[in-house]
């Protein structure tokens, strides 16, 4: 199911819709979607997914901007596992893909590295991306858990959970203690 069909479910979706069609002024650009509720009901879930969506970029954000520049600093336990994966998987000579699977402890976030790596990115730009999409991916699980253990109707309530759980962890901890990250 993809973001159209999933609003379908919701509203009517009108997609490149011009927005002069719609306002006072028959000024405005185009939309990428236009969706018009069928209920209030339907208008809570859409802003809910909404603000999901805000949340986890943000939080993806935040993310990458303090796990690139913990990656500089050159005795963090990140920038040696970003180094690790330039050196055994991009180097043949040193072993190559068989070494990198028996050496490394985070095998999903070191392949990740290895791809923004491949693609340009420098070390702290990969660990920093990894780390954002494995934020991203964290983030749609303990919403989606918080909605089961909290009920279906409570999605505000689960948003309102996630953003605690995963912005005061993110943020109190390095305040607590500025070497947590630094291995």
């Amino acid at each position: 199911m993809n973001l159209t069909d999933l609003l379908k479910l919701y509203g009517d979706v009108q997609e490149h819709e011009p927005m002069s069609a719609h306002t006072t002024y028959k000024i405005g650009g185009t939309a990428r979607w236009f969706i018009q509720p069928r209920s209030v009901t339907a208008l809570m879930r859409i802003m809910q997914y909404a603000c999901l969506a805000i949340v986890v970029i943000i939080y993806a954000y935040v993310t990458y901007r303090i796990s690139s520049r913990v990656a500089l600093h050159p005795m963090s336990d990140m920038n040696a596992h970003a180094r690790s994966v330039a050196e055994i998987w991009l180097n043949a000579s040193n072993g190559g893909f068989e070494r990198f699977f028996s050496e490394t402890s985070y095998p999903g976030w070191h392949a990740l590295v290895a791809i923004f790596l491949v693609c340009g990115l420098s070390v702290a730009q990969a660990a920093g991306a990894a780390c954002a999409l494995f934020a991203c991916l964290t983030a749609l699980v303990v919403w989606y858990v918080a909605r089961i253990v909290i009920g279906e109707r409570a999605g505000w309530l689960a948003l309102g959970v996630m953003v605690v759980l995963l912005f005061v962890t993110a943020i109190y901890l390095p305040w607590y203690s500025d070497s947590v990250y630094m291995g």
